[in-house]
């Protein structure tokens, strides 16, 4: 049993305590108000610079991260048959027209979507459609109806990876890293009897060159489906078969092996007159 001298000693110790850690903890609360005064959470000290939109806006800023510029589309259309649906404005389907003048309309229907560019970087695109791997989105750039040479050069370009990398050469089922006994494009595996597998055995199997002089183009240079797009746009553009020795000549000649390219030939050059 405690005495009453014992409980008053116990007291005097728990004021003792009170006044040791409670006060020291107002003049700590105290100082805080002090520190983060209105001055520190004023707008002027995050002022309108420190949150400059340029700095964080979406394009500018992903863009230097991943090292590239994303291309500016105007608009997009839906593709049925030769036409476009919506309401396409006069410029965007006279960039639409150009390109039906130069690819027969059978081949039209493996394309979904027609997308108009304003970009000085891109030329045009496809890619295949995630809603359907057997056909394609097209881009092509507004700025090149100005240079008609230029889009005649692009359209073929373009419409020549739909014809490289589509469902029946490549397998875009197959995931990437996968297993693929032939070669590997980003698009997928390349199938054993694809145009890409054998022009990657004639031109690739022992490594990819280095040699300008072995390219159409600097941009063929790039990998080896751009390389067989810029190859196939001079198979169908040039009048006649290159009767050189170069590397780069027996590219363009690649194509004269198949009979159904050379056919796909004559009905494109037919439709730009070139016959």
């Amino acid at each position: 049993m405690q005495t009453k001298a014992q409980f008053k000693f116990r007291g005097f110790v728990i004021f003792l305590l009170a006044v040791f850690l409670v006060v020291p903890m107002l003049s700590v609360s105290a100082q805080d108000d002090d520190d983060y005064d209105d001055d520190y959470y004023d707008d002027e000290y995050y002022d309108d610079d420190y949150y400059d939109d340029d700095y964080y806006d979406d394009d500018e800023y992903y863009d230097d991260v991943n090292g590239d510029q994303e291309e500016e589309v105007l608009a997009s259309y839906e593709i049925s048959g030769i036409e476009l649906l919506g309401d396409p404005t006069d410029d965007h389907l006279e960039l639409w027209d150009a390109f039906v003048l130069v690819i027969p309309e059978v081949y039209l229907d493996r394309f979904t979507f027609f997308q108009v560019l304003d970009d000085e970087e891109t030329s045009g695109y496809v890619y295949i459609d995630e809603d359907d791997d057997e056909r394609f989105v097209l881009a092509l750039n507004l700025i090149e109806l100005d240079e008609p040479d230029e889009l005649r050069h692009t359209i073929v370009h373009e419409f020549a990876h739909t014809v490289t990398i589509n469902a029946a050469q490549i397998d875009v089922r197959l995931e990437r890293g996968g297993t693929c006994p032939t070669f590997e494009l980003e698009e997928g595996c390349s199938e054993s009897d694809s145009y890409i597998f054998a022009f990657y055995e004639l031109f690739y199997a022992d490594g990819e060159s280095t040699n300008m002089d072995d390219f159409v183009t600097e941009y063929a240079s790039e990998n080896i489906a751009e390389d067989m797009a810029e190859s196939f746009t001079f198979f169908i553009l040039e009048d006649e078969e290159r009767d050189g020795d170069s590397i780069a000549d027996d590219k363009v000649n690649f194509f004269y092996n198949f009979s159904e390219l050379v056919e796909l030939r004559d009905e494109i050059r037919e439709m730009i007159g070139a016959d």
